[in-house]
């Protein structure tokens, strides 16, 4: 798993993707972008738009990319 700034040409996006053998197995952008204190994603990055389950070796899993509680 990497995380990337991931672009469609209009928008740029806080992304993850999934790498195993050498191969790009899924992308994920993240939904919820925190607004708060010095994490000011919405200034930088534009929201993803769904959470996709995918097929692995192991089962079907998903990427969850999440904003951190203040304080935490």
């Amino acid at each position: 798993m990497v995380g990337f700034p991931e672009t469609d040409g209009r928008h740029v996006f806080n992304s993850a993707a999934l790498l195993a053998d050498g191969e790009l197995h899924h992308v994920h952008r993240k939904l919820i972008l925190p607004t708060y204190g010095p994490f000011s994603e919405r200034e930088h990055f534009a929201p993803g738009d769904a959470l996709r389950a995918f097929d692995t070796p192991l089962g079907r899993a998903a990427v969850l990319l999440g904003p951190r509680a203040p304080g935490e």
